[in-house]
């Protein structure tokens, strides 16, 4: 996607953030779904710092309604260890994926998006050199995949 291409779809997400704000209010899970549609393009884009404090709220207010054990909190997580990954920042990627893994380890086989979670974490450690737990994490989602 080219530069303009993400101009237009930032622009039109932050509408969609306005809107989703006034009808529904700042952490209502509607609206932070569109918060953490626009942390995507922002990372897209290269702003990182502007990623990072949307995911921050996106992170924030999907603990606060659903708490942390909830599936559907790693979404926010996921796109924060992405970003550190985009930059190089392996160790911080690391750790964010393995506290979202750890939060949903009680639904970890029974669940598509915590398995998606664990192949991002299997391919940061794979950056890192941690090979052999990369492998050790493939198996146990490949394992999982098959319940499905």
């Amino acid at each position: 996607m080219d530069q303009g291409k993400y101009d237009a779809a930032e622009m039109s997400i932050s509408q969609v953030i306005e809107v989703r704000e006034r009808l529904f209010g700042k952490n209502h899970l509607e609206t932070l779904i569109a918060v953490n549609s626009r942390v995507i393009v922002l990372r897209k884009r290269g702003m990182y710092n502007e990623a990072e404090e949307m995911v921050q709220r996106a992170l924030e207010g999907t603990r606060a309604a659903l708490k942390d054990e909830h599936p559907d909190t790693l979404q926010p997580l996921e796109n924060l260890s992405v970003m550190f990954r985009s930059v190089g920042k392996y160790n911080k990627a690391e750790d964010v994926l393995r506290r979202a893994l750890k939060a949903v380890e009680k639904i970890f086989r029974k669940n598509l998006r915590a398995l998606a979670g664990a192949c991002n974490l299997a391919l940061v450690l794979l950056d890192l050199g941690k090979y052999e737990e990369s492998e050790g994490i493939c198996r146990q989602v490949l394992q999982g995949s098959r319940e499905f």
